[in-house]
């Protein structure tokens, strides 16, 4: 995965300063409101994250799970028309 940051953290980051610097902002939000609100959009930026991680490598190694699914079952692409081609 990468440590670079991203949406998820903006948004965390930007809410849990929110929260510490609570008293120099006018908030309609309860403290324990803002903090409940910073940890499901670390939950939802890692789960994100974790998707976007294993769809790249199940991309990466299609060739290999290919051939994998060849040897067991046979071609494939057998009886399909071929894809068209875009560009």
């Amino acid at each position: 995965m990468s440590s670079e940051p991203g949406a998820g953290h903006i948004i965390s980051s930007t809410l849990i300063l929110i929260v510490v610097f609570q008293n120099e902002f006018p908030l309609f939000f309860p403290f324990a409101i803002l903090v409940l609100i910073a940890a499901i959009a670390a939950l939802v930026m890692m789960l994100f994250l974790t998707a976007i991680y294993e769809t790249a490598r199940q991309i990466e190694r299609f060739d290999e799970y290919k051939a994998e699914l060849e040897q067991r079952w046979g071609s494939i692409d057998e009886g399909q028309p071929p894809a068209p081609r875009r560009g």
